[in-house]
């Protein structure tokens, strides 16, 4: 269901969000009353003329602690090959920068009201 104003229908394509989220409530890694963190897009401008900015990625309320384990808390290092580990490691680095910058823009919200958001908006125009 698209936003209608002024006569103009306005979306977003929210699909790959909102099976992502749903999947982390089926696999209950949250619920529908907890408080995840959300980072909204900044440049949309079709969705900043009616003043609506779009979310654009979530995280759990145990993202943080998830991301910043070390490794070798998580798995077993002789299981992996040292480029598989390097790997591992890289992206969990970028993963941390990328919650980093994210965090400086967190904005709470129920995962039923990011859920009822981005079912709202959601359609590909």
């Amino acid at each position: 269901m698209s936003q209608e104003i002024n006569g103009v229908s306005y979306s977003y394509d929210y699909s790959e969000l909102i099976e992502d989220l749903e999947q982390d409530l089926l696999e209950k890694f949250t619920s529908l009353s907890s408080m995840i963190d959300i980072v909204r897009e900044q440049t949309n401008p079709e969705l900043e003329k009616i003043g609506y900015t779009p979310i654009v990625v979530y995280y759990l309320e145990d993202e943080f602690d998830v991301i910043s384990t070390p490794l070798d808390e998580l798995y077993n290092r002789d299981e992996y090959t040292d480029k598989e580990w390097a790997d591992m490691e890289s992206e969990r680095k970028k993963a941390m920068e990328q919650y980093n910058i994210d965090s400086q823009n967190f904005e709470k919200m129920t995962v039923k009201d990011a859920l009822d958001e981005m079912k709202q908006w959601n359609e590909i125009v």
